[in-house]
């Protein structure tokens, strides 16, 4: 025959591989739109609770991560600083820090707990980190952790490992396959077919969108591991082929031929293996078992279509570097099992049986999540958060309150507690702040803290503060005269009419004497008023008229006075110039009547004025002797001359005038002299006036002043005579007086203007809201003062207090005596000062720009808080708890928690976070490794028996790779703890692989004894099977190791640390003990398995 293959056969070889290689360039290219997935606990069963409380936030909150900072040796004041740096960090929703928590600040050491807007994988976390190390670079001494760390430290090695993981295996296997191979060019040919099937396979995983990062960082080198075998076993059967017929292309055809079947077989065994990853509840079993498998069938193809193409073209290259291959022959093996099988086989029982129930001990992780910074959690413990989630209801902030203290009150065995901190609507939204809290929280001071609390209080409860009014308005201008605050708010017109008022109402309370009213009404706030001291001492006057003992005046006394007064500017108005002018002239006729009347008279002139002014004659003789009689009464020497009345009115009064005439006329003579020296009340005065003027003149005068005027007239010569002077009356009692004298003396009314009358009805008006005694409260205070305002007369009070105004005094009165401060919750406050703060007054003027950003930012941490905690039909809550990500402890408190959770808000409650997902898949565990288990077993028993036709050969080989894992897990007992899913995937993929060597080699038996005895055939089967059993188990060996000790993830290290063991485990057990199983129970195999065609040698 040939050696050469046609034209025909080399076109097929250079189509099959540039069709392969187009799919390995187009899956190149879709390998970078493929996202990988770090969170597990996406891949939990639907109906987890940690699914299901992940499917409701992500509805109605979106996910959000955690990032722990952590800063060494600052003070709480840069702490804080620091806080708000981060808060203005984009995507960050909440920056948990307390100076006053423990929890938060310890021993100098700060904890921040960052919420990001983005769960922990997302590349907003990532972004918040970078944007962290940013904003924090002035500071030193920080450390980071939590789980969006954790998690992007684990991508970060991850995707630096893979690289090395791929490079160290490759330059191994090359290394291995130089060794093992027939050709230097050997080991090329194969890693380029298996190169391309990886390609493809992962480029393939596009359909699925995403896959974990577990699948993406071991299914490339495990499927070289796994499936390289193929290829060894067609190059193998090729050369045999080759050197049975000499044509290339039919050799290639035969050796296709040849190994179809065990290369299914192998591939079913492998992808049986895999495939109970698909039925497992945390589905991430079926990521990393649809890829295997997919995988696998992919090798398997590759092996059979492109390495025969690649086979073919560099045909001449192989030959050309043709070398002797280095293999194990196995002889010492089957020497073994000639003679120790009987030893061998029992011991292996007894050791496969001790290790199956050694590794029942065997402990396990369910965390890929490292410990955490061990620099943060020396120092504040662990912070594990829990998210709590449940539907809205109207008892839910009591309800998140009850699961506080029952979280609060929680032991564990130890008696620890376990609760750091919690963060929900209840103690965000509607914490109750105390005012130390409200100091801390809100930055302001302990006074104005207060403030805003009795504020709130007094608005919210009127009836919390009563005084009476003329409390309300004494305190009020207190206040404004010495308190900063009231200053601010209470203008000078305000200012004024309190101390008015206050004024008013010590003049009314008070006694005083005229001059001390005068000043009280006309200085200080009163100063103004044109109420003159006249005025007053007038009405003083009168009110003390009737005190003075002697009320009469003489009337010449009293003339002069009038006349004087005229002069007088207080008393000039009271009379008119007419007036003044009859006076005058009256005064005068009475001077005259008066020298008239004390005119000294001789007899004769006597005579004469008698006859003159009566018409009676009076003889020498009458007037002798009336003379002589005036003169012997008056006790006195005759005299010539006697004073003309007192000698007429002595002659009247004797009878020594008989004329009726002459005695009338001297008669009135006598009487005006009379009128003229007597004194007079007020109120008799006038008319001894116009008595006497008629009497002077024979006419009635016509005077303008009237009686009134006169009492005043009379009331100011008192005050000078000294006979009224320093009584003092109640201001009250003078306000009253003067306003019925007002009324009632037209004197009186003359003198007060309007505005005095006014501000005196003022004064009784306001008395009478003064004097008022039940107390009110402000708005009470506040209708008062719109009344009294509208009932003034005056302008005493035109400027009055608003509402708020009113309220801030009674808040000022009630901060003497510590002010109302009963705890509120915070969204009250916020709501009662950002809605009053530019309409009350008092607020208003406390709220600069710096408090009026506090507010605005505590309005925008409220509506952060509403979003982050309350959903359209859920809420939530957001628990730190002092626990590891997994232990006895974590395990019983999730246990607890749910089962809490659940009592308190109903069955549609569930939780969520770090340990309650390892709790799921925990609870998940026992279920999926039996099932797998089982599954694994049954499914590959079931292929070797329909492939091979054998009852005996699944069992033993089943048994013995069983075994070989019972083994390599029985090494990890002193491990510290398995990651699970590590051990699930190394179980599937050891049984699932290691069982092909197996197979191999006692297929081969079963066929050669066909042709030999049973030492031959042990013979040539274990020496045809140890080329590819030693190759392929060196090559996963190899691959696993390298997985272990380059990568830094435990889930990813763990799964390589037992292949590489298991697979030891396993080639040794197909080496030593199975060649003895074979040898010892030959008949046994013989008998349940169906003859084949032997192969050749």
């Amino acid at each position: 025959m040939k050696k050469e293959s046609s034209p025909a056969s080399r076109a097929k070889s250079v189509l099959v591989i540039l069709l392969f290689a187009a799919a390995a360039v187009l899956s190149a290219f879709t390998m970078g739109k493929i996202a990988i997935n770090y969170n597990l606990a996406d891949y939990l069963g639907e109906d987890t609770q940690t699914k299901i409380a992940l499917d409701i936030i992500e509805d109605e909150f979106g996910m959000t991560g955690s990032i722990q900072v952590m800063a060494k040796n600052v003070s709480a004041e840069t702490a804080e600083e620091m806080q708000d740096r981060m808060e203005a960090i984009p995507n960050v929703t909440n920056v948990d820090f307390d100076r006053y928590d423990e929890a938060s600040y310890r021993n100098g050491n700060a904890l921040f707990l960052v919420v990001v807007d983005g769960d922990d994988y997302s590349d907003e976390a990532v972004q918040v980190m970078q944007d962290l190390e940013e904003v924090l670079s002035p500071y030193e001494g920080l450390e980071y952790g939590g789980t969006a760390v954790e998690k992007k430290s684990l991508r970060d090695s991850i995707t630096s490992e893979m690289t090395y993981i791929l490079v160290i295996s490759l330059c191994l296997v090359v290394a291995i396959l130089l060794i093992t191979s027939e050709s230097w060019a050997e080991p090329l040919v194969l890693l380029a077919a298996s190169g391309v099937a990886v390609l493809i396979n992962r480029g393939t995983n596009f359909f699925f969108g995403e896959i974990s990062y577990i699948t993406n960082s071991i299914s490339a080198i495990l499927q070289l591991a796994l499936s390289i075998d193929y290829s060894i076993v067609l190059l193998h059967a090729y050369r045999r082929e080759k050197q049975k017929c000499g044509n290339r292309g039919y050799a290639m055809k035969r050796a296709i031929l040849s190994v179809v079947k065990p290369v299914s077989a192998s591939a079913l065994t492998t992808i049986a293996g895999l495939l109970a990853l698909l039925f497992m509840s945390f589905r991430i079993g079926f990521d990393i078992g649809i890829v295997l498998m997919k995988g696998i069938v992919i090798s398997a193809i590759t092996s059979l279509t492109l390495l025969p193409a690649l086979v073919l073209l560099f045909d001449g290259l192989l030959t050309h570097t043709a070398k002797k291959a280095f293999a194990p022959k196995g002889r010492m093996f089957c020497k073994l099992a000639y003679k120790l099988s009987g030893d061998i086989v029992p011991i292996a029982l007894i050791v496969i049986m001790v290790c199956g129930l050694t590794q029942i001990g065997n402990t396990y992780r369910f965390s890929d999540t490292n410990a955490g910074n061990t620099a943060i959690t020396d120092v504040f413990g662990n912070h594990n958060t829990v998210v709590a989630v449940y539907p809205n209801g109207d008892d839910d902030f009591a309800n998140e309150q009850r699961l506080a203290d029952a979280l609060a009150a929680y032991r564990t065995a130890d008696g620890a507690g376990v609760l750091s901190s919690y963060t929900a609507y209840t103690n965000t939204v509607r914490e109750v702040y105390d005012v130390e809290q409200a100091v801390r929280k809100l930055e302001i001071s302990e006074e104005d803290a207060k403030l805003l609390f009795t504020m709130y209080n007094l608005y919210r409860d009127p009836e919390a503060v009563r005084l009476p009014f003329a409390d309300f308005m004494r305190f009020a201008k207190t206040l404004a005269e010495s308190d900063s605050d009231a200053a601010e708010f209470v203008s000078a017109d305000t200012l004024k009419t309190l101390q008015t008022v206050a004024t008013v109402d010590e003049a009314l309370a008070g006694e005083w004497t005229a001059e001390e009213l005068h000043e009280k009404l006309t200085t200080g706030a009163l100063e103004g008023t044109d109420l003159d001291l006249f005025s007053i001492k007038q009405l003083y006057g009168l009110y003390f008229y009737d005190t003075v003992e002697e009320q009469s005046v003489d009337f010449r006394t009293m003339l002069a006075f009038l006349i004087a007064a005229s002069e007088d500017p207080e008393l000039s108005g009271m009379m008119t110039a007419e007036t003044v002018l009859q006076l005058t002239a009256l005064s005068q006729g009475i001077g005259q009547f008066e020298e008239q009347m004390q005119t000294p008279m001789t007899q004769e002139m006597l005579r004469g004025f008698v006859y003159q002014n009566t018409g009676a004659v009076l003889t020498e003789t009458e007037a002798a002797q009336l003379y002589a009689a005036y003169f012997l009464s008056q006790g006195l020497e005759p005299q010539e001359t006697a004073p003309l009345l007192p000698l007429l009115r002595f002659a009247l009064q004797n009878g020594l005038l008989t004329d009726a005439n002459a005695a009338a006329t001297v008669a009135s003579y006598a009487a005006l002299d009379d009128a003229i020296h007597a004194a007079y009340p007020y109120d008799a005065f006038l008319p001894a006036l116009v008595s006497i003027a008629s009497g002077l003149t024979g006419e009635t005068p016509t005077v303008a002043v009237e009686s009134g005027e006169v009492q005043q007239l009379y009331i100011v010569w008192f005050y000078r005579t000294g006979a009224l002077g320093g009584e003092k009356i109640g201001g009250r009692a003078f306000v009253t007086y003067a306003l019925e004298q007002d009324r009632e003396n037209a004197v009186i009314h003359a003198r007060l203007s309007d505005e005095n009358r006014n501000r005196l009805t003022d004064m009784l008006t306001l008395d009478g809201y003064l004097s008022a005694p039940e107390a009110l409260t402000y708005r009470e205070c506040f209708d008062r003062l719109k009344t009294l305002r509208d009932e003034m007369k005056s302008d005493m009070a035109a400027t009055a207090l608003d509402e708020a105004q009113v309220s801030g005094v009674c808040i000022k009165y009630a901060m003497q005596s510590g002010g109302l401060t009963e705890p509120m919750m915070a969204y009250e406050l916020l709501e009662f000062v950002s809605g009053s703060m530019d309409s009350n007054t008092l607020l208003k003027q406390k709220m600069s720009a710096e408090n009026r950003e506090k507010v605005a930012d505590a309005q925008s941490d409220i509506a952060k808080a509403e979003e982050l905690f309350r959903g359209p039909a859920h809420s939530r809550m957001l628990l730190s708890v002092n626990l590891p990500n997994e232990g006895e402890e974590t395990t019983a408190f999730v246990r607890w928690l749910s089962d809490e959770v659940k009592d308190i808000f109903g069955d549609g409650a569930a939780v969520t976070g770090e340990i309650v997902s390892t709790y799921d898949l925990e609870q998940s565990f026992d279920h999926d490794n039996r099932f797998i288990t089982v599954f694994t077993l049954i499914s590959i028993f079931a292929i070797v028996l329909l492939v091979f036709r054998s009852l005996s050969l699944p069992v033993i080989l089943v048994t013995v790779i069983q075994g070989a894992i019972f083994i390599a897990m029985a090494t990890q007992l002193a491990s510290g703890g398995i990651f699970f899913m590590s051990y699930i995937v190394s179980t599937c993929i050891l049984m699932g692989a290691t069982i092909d060597y197996g197979i191999l080699m006692s297929s081969g038996y079963v066929a050669n004894r066909q042709r030999y005895d049973k030492r031959e055939a042990l013979r040539v089967s274990v020496e045809g099977a140890m080329p590819t059993v030693f190759t392929s188990g060196l090559i996963l060996t190899v691959c696993g190791f390298v997985i272990h000790f380059v990568s830094g993830q435990n889930s990813i290290s763990t799964v390589g640390l037992l292949i590489g063991i298991g697979t030891i485990c396993s080639v040794v057990m197909i080496t030593v003990v199975l060649p003895s199983v074979l040898y010892l129970l030959d008949g046994f195999v013989l008998k349940l398995s169906a003859k084949r065609k032997p192969e050749d040698e």
